[in-house]
């Protein structure tokens, strides 16, 4: 079976959608737990069943890791050598021999891999909170392993985009587990929750910008490039919805939540945090876009 290159695109660009999805949120359940738990004001019955549906995500969040890590691997081995079902030389060889890309990708497996045990032993309670602090980082760690930041950039590359996924983690995936676990909660708490997590969303939002730059510098060059080439233009388009996705944030937090402290309604919160999610899920399809266009120069 071969695959068109359109279709490698394709299929390329929907495995790099779920991974920034599931590393988003890796990282916002190791947030929300090691940080913003520990900072709000719960009961304790209420913060561990906040901590219960935490880690559950973090669960099902790294198993889709691995599975759009592996699923990248097999459209890989396909297009390499025109089959329809590889078989273990031919997946050893393309790792082994592709040497960057196909490395960078076995780390990826490995660790994701690594996620899964990882969330599955914390929600037995079998491993001590502080992995969180490890497991956070490995899932930004793992997204530049493969893709431009690693084929083109070097080590610098690399810890520009790591750190860009991680800020977005703590910002958009803390939010996101957030509004699943404000269900849970009382008002009260919530409140608590939410300014407990506000100064991580604003050193978060403030990294993106940083990292967001020095990727610009990287891999774009001059403002010219912004609007002369197609991955100029999606990365507008990024950037404008990171910046709609602030502007929501900003609004959350100077005047939603003062109203929820007073006895305002909790669906005035989970419908802007919805909203701020929903720009935020656009950002991230258009990053996976750009890994699937040439970069200026290219």
């Amino acid at each position: 079976m071969t695959l068109e290159p359109s279709t490698i695109a394709i299929l390329t660009g929907a495995t790099r959608a779920v991974t920034y999805a599931a590393s988003t949120l890796i990282v916002g359940v190791a947030v929300f737990d090691a940080g913003v738990l520990r900072q709000a004001s719960l009961r304790a019955a209420d913060r561990d069943v906040a901590r219960a549906r935490a880690r559950t995500i973090g669960v099902l969040a790294a198993i889709f890791l691995l599975a759009a890590y592996a699923a990248r691997l097999y459209i890989q081995v396909i297009d390499s050598y025109l089959v329809a079902v590889p078989t273990m030389l031919m997946i050893q060889q393309l790792i082994f021999l592709t040497r960057a890309w196909g490395h960078g990708l076995l780390g990826q497996l490995i660790i994701s891999a690594a996620l899964i045990l990882s969330f599955v032993l914390l929600r037995r309670g079998s491993m001590p909170s502080a992995l969180l602090w490890i497991v956070g980082p490995l899932a930004a760690l793992s997204v530049p392993l493969t893709g431009h930041a690693a084929s083109h950039g070097g080590a610098t590359a690399l810890a520009v985009q790591a750190t860009h996924v991680f800020a977005v983690g703590s910002w958009l995936g803390t939010l996101a587990v957030v509004w699943v676990v404000c269900r849970a909660i009382q008002t009260a708490e919530l409140v608590s929750i939410i300014r407990a997590f506000s100064p991580i969303a604003l050193v978060s939002a403030a990294t993106i910008a940083i990292a967001g730059a020095l990727a610009f510098v990287i891999h774009v060059g001059t403002p010219k490039d912004l609007v002369t080439t197609s991955y100029g233009g999606v990365l507008f388009v990024k950037i404008a919805l990171f910046a709609g996705a602030a502007g929501v944030g900003y609004v959350n937090w100077r005047r939603v939540t003062p109203d929820l402290a007073s006895g305002g309604p909790r669906s005035q919160f989970t419908r802007t945090a919805a909203l701020e999610l929903t720009l935020g899920v656009m950002a991230i399809l258009a990053t996976a876009l750009l890994t699937s266009l040439p970069q200026p120069g290219e």
